[in-house]
């Protein structure tokens, strides 16, 4: 349309130049022609006048076509600067809401690291316990020990690059922020000239995560370190104690006689027994001395720069002194006795590992040689290292001579109280030795290999009863079949479970494979391909212990598992604090929100039951219900329908 108005005014333009000469040449033509005729000269002052006012109304046409264009290119003008209008308010809202109504901390920063603007976010994050932000750097807000991290980010920032960071705010009253910050460029003609930052403030979940860190590396009921934790204290001082000359001594103390006090009053009373014994072993060491629970009436002590036995003898003598006084606990005066085994490096041990099972067994020959005392491993003692040897000998003849069996604890709705599946547990019966624990053979198997044979052998045996089950009747049962670190890692361990499930004919939803989340946590990348392939089958996948490895919610996200298993660590503090009973709620609340189903391992107490069953904790598994039972018993269970 422009083009073809264009293309006319040029026409009009042409023809009005030309008629102004034209008309002055007829009137000279018929003045030159005709000069003494009037009419004739009046002719051509006619033809004059026409021509010029043709001229005219060219131009009026012409000044026509140029008042419309004019009034088009207003009004497309006019529209283009409406649209505009529009665009710029949307986008002033967009960043009003985008800045000014973040729930997070929105700011502006110049070069300088000086604030330039601020939403009331930031504002109140900052003056609730500080000062007004203008004109102060971002820096006068963060706790110095920050500050060189802060540098470093607004440095690679100033560089175009965006950072995200974790910092504290400065102590205030002795409280701080925790802020995970991200920092934005400001491009202006291609030019880095500030840089927008979003603070989040993370204080609460970091607190909560450090709660969680604390419960997986400390004893519920006595607040010491747990094992984990003074395995790993005991490797860093391990490595110190190379670069001095100086002894470390590890201790471990088993109680005299707790057994039949537990038996004889009561858990409540044994539990109170052994708070109490944890607070005179703080008493009674240095600040630098760990004290920690093994677990049941088991502790280990740690003594770093002993300048030889004699040192560690005379902490033992205080240590024996102070807990043969007697214990005054709901109205009985109670007596037990320690006896302690220690270990000294590096003379009888130079890792974790050999240190904490000489100390195991020197506590043992004390209570072989009457208890109440304290004994230094020596080398004699390493002759029992034979047993060990025996057990391994024995391993794979007691396959073959069916000394190995299976029970299965069961695992009940938390609400109707009804059994929903097994966790098959490995018995061994020696001839001669007798029962066999677990934590003896298990670990001599993983080492030796041993376990690969015998993991096939119970995932067969639990499937195949598992299948009696359902031909039963029962068909809604699950079996659940732990892998160690070893089987898991295994290269034809999904061929093997596979075949098993093929030959055993169990529909595969039945069987629930069992990993530790340390197992999880160490490989990434393989454990998620061999996940995948498992859940690919059918396969219901489980973490089990959850709390007592690494404890992080984080990579529930990244992992395909359809349970959580709750350790018994946190169930059995979950009466004893307001604290954790609000982490183990936290705790099946995500589980909720992520699709996992969660079920609490070791429930003893009807009190723990009514917690788990108020906070919607799908399943329960304890002595509570019932301990591990022989297949036979599983009979029994299911046809008279116990519950809880």
């Amino acid at each position: 349309m422009q083009h073809e108005t264009k293309t006319k005014y040029y026409r009009f333009d042409y023809v009005r130049f030309i008629l102004p000469y034209f008309s002055i040449i007829i009137t000279f033509s018929f003045v030159v022609i005709q000069p003494w005729d009037d009419k004739f000269m009046l002719i051509g002052l006619v033809l004059s006048l026409v021509l010029l006012f043709l001229r005219q109304l060219y131009m009026w046409k012409d000044n026509q076509v140029l008042i419309d264009t004019y009034e088009q290119l207003t009004t497309q003008l006019e529209d283009e600067v409406e649209e505009g209008v529009s665009a710029l308010s949307k986008s002033e809202q967009r960043y009003k809401s985008l800045f000014e109504d973040h729930p997070d901390a929105v700011f502006s920063l110049n070069m300088n690291g000086i604030f330039q603007q601020s939403n009331k976010a930031c504002e109140s994050l900052f003056t609730a316990y500080y000062c007004e932000v203008t004109s102060y750097s971002l820096q006068h807000f963060i706790d110095p020990q920050d500050h060189e991290l802060l540098k470093k980010s607004l440095q690679i920032t100033k560089e175009g690059r965006p950072q995200t960071l974790e910092i504290r705010t400065k102590e205030k009253e002795g409280y701080y922020y925790h802020l995970h910050i991200t920092f934005i460029p400001i491009f202006i003609n291609k030019e880095v000239v500030g840089m927008f930052g979003i603070a989040r403030d993370i204080t609460t979940l970091y607190e909560k995560q450090k709660q969680v860190e604390h419960m997986a590396f400390h004893d519920a009921l006595t607040g010491l370190p747990n094992r984990r934790k003074f395995e790993k204290d005991l490797k860093t001082i391990l490595n110190l104690a190379q670069n001095n000359t100086n002894d470390v001594a590890v201790m471990f103390l088993d109680l005299d006689r707790f057994k039949k006090i537990n038996d004889r009053l009561g858990h409540d009373v044994g539990d109170l027994l052994l708070i109490e014994v944890a607070k005179r072993l703080r008493g009674c060491l240095r600040s630098k001395d760990i004290v920690a629970r093994q677990g049941g009436d088991e502790f280990t002590i740690l003594l770093p720069d002993m300048y030889s036995e004699k040192s560690a003898s005379f902490i033992a003598e205080q240590i024996l002194t102070i807990l043969n006084k007697p214990y005054f606990i709901k109205d009985e005066e109670l007596s037990v006795t320690p006896s302690i085994g220690i270990a000294m490096y590096p003379d009888y041990g130079t890792d974790v590992t050999e240190l904490m099972k000489n100390a195991d067994m020197a506590m043992y020959r004390a209570k072989a040689n009457g208890k109440n005392r304290f004994i230094f491993f020596s080398k004699e003692m390493s002759i029992a290292q034979n047993e060990i040897h025996f057990l391994e000998g024995e391993l794979s003849k007691a396959l073959q001579q069916n000394e190995f069996s299976l029970e299965y604890q069961p695992q009940v709705n938390t609400k109707t109280k009804q059994i929903i599946g097994f966790e098959a547990l490995v018995r061994w019966k020696h001839p001669k030795l007798g029962i066999v624990s677990p934590a003896q053979f298990i670990p001599l198997a993983e080492e030796t290999g041993f376990i690969i044979e015998l993991g096939n052998w119970i995932l067969r045996t639990a499937c195949l009863e598992a299948k009696k089950w359902h031909n039963q009747g029962f068909s809604h049962l699950k079996v659940g079949v732990n892998l160690s670190f070893v089987q898991f890692n295994h290269a034809y361990l999904i061929s093997t479970i596979s075949k098993v499930l093929e030959e055993t004919e169990l529909k595969p939803e039945a069987l629930d494979i069992e990993i530790t989340e340390s197992i999880a946590i160490n490989q990434n990348h393989s454990v998620i391909a061999k996940l995948e392939e498992l859940q690919n089958l059918g396969i219901q996948i489980s973490i089990d212990d959850f709390g007592t490895g690494y404890s992080s919610l984080a990579y529930l996200t990244k992992y395909p598992i359809n349970t959580l298993k709750i350790a018994r660590e946190f169930i059995c503090g979950i009466t004893n604090s307001p604290l954790e009973e609000a982490i183990i709620a936290s705790i099946i609340k995500l589980s909720k929100e992520l699709n996992l189903e969660v079920i609490a391992e070791g429930v003893e107490t009807e009190e723990q039951w009514k917690f788990l069953h108020e906070q919607n904790c799908d399943h329960i598994q304890g002595f509570l219900f019932s301990k591990p039972v022989s297949s036979k018993d599983v009979w029994m269970l299911l046809h008279k329908k116990t519950t809880v």
